[in-house]
């Protein structure tokens, strides 16, 4: 396998994973910036920054 094609799936492997334990916290706050969407979800009285690219 080549290395750029592991960095991608490896990229995907992360993405899913945060996408799917963040489905189930809190959303409190998302803001757009220039080249990324971001969002503060809190679950449990923990908070986590979400960054993902901005859909043009």
């Amino acid at each position: 396998m080549r290395p750029i094609h592991r960095l991608k799936t490896l990229f995907a492997l992360v993405v899913s994973l945060v996408t799917t334990s963040s489905a189930a916290a809190n959303v409190i706050h998302t803001e757009k910036s220039l080249y990324r969407n971001i969002l503060i979800y809190e679950e449990g009285g923990q908070r986590c920054m979400s960054f993902s690219r901005r859909e043009q």
